[in-house]
């Protein structure tokens, strides 16, 4: 008897679910197929039955933890979710340690690098979601090249400060960060 839509759609998720903590907190090296399939509770078998390879899975994996990361940080938000509240939540402590969510373009900024083609389109076309989402959040006076800026500085400012054993500077790297950011945008409110 085969498979309900359903049981397989929500078995790959299962995978995808595994998938997209372990490679985010360890990076691509870091885990195996028969890791991801038994965080999963299944076995490696089943794997070649909803994905071609590791690579494969490793692009659906960040583009899962992506979609994960935005919407665990939107629900921690407590106002209106605007720019500043999400900058905020993203360059928290919380969010460094991994108890919101795990952000893969900055928890795997350096993972990436040194993959495949198709894995550094995954992490493009993730980043330039980013972006969009950063500049769609902000006043219309938020230009593309200021939604970059504040994007690297979110990533790179967040990446930094789980680099760091220092937790007093760790912080204040991301306590820099947010208020650089808000800096910038309350000056180009007052600009016109």
């Amino acid at each position: 008897m085969p498979w309900k839509p359903q049981h397989t759609l929500d078995t790959r998720e299962k995978i995808l679910s595994s998938a997209a903590e372990l490679f985010t907190h360890r990076g691509y090296d870091g885990v195996g197929i028969d890791e991801i399939m038994s965080d999963a509770g299944l076995t490696r078998g089943v794997f070649y039955k909803y994905f071609s390879s590791k690579s494969d899975l490793y692009c659906d994996a960040i583009l899962k933890a992506a979609q994960y990361s935005r919407s665990q940080l939107l629900l921690h938000c407590k106002g209106d979710g605007g720019l500043l509240e999400q900058v905020e939540q993203y360059l928290s402590v919380e969010h460094r340690e991994g108890k919101l969510a795990y952000c893969p373009l900055a928890y795997l900024v350096t993972d990436i690098a040194h993959q495949d083609e198709k894995i550094r389109d995954t992490y493009t076309q993730i980043f330039r979601r980013f972006v969009i989402q950063l500049q769609e959040q902000a006043s219309d006076q938020v230009n593309h090249e200021k939604a970059i800026q504040s994007a690297v500085m979110m990533i790179g400012g967040l990446a930094i400060s789980r680099a760091l054993n220092d937790e007093s500077l760790a912080k204040e790297v991301l306590l820099s960060c947010q208020q650089q950011i808000e800096t910038k945008n309350d000056q180009l409110e007052y600009s016109e």
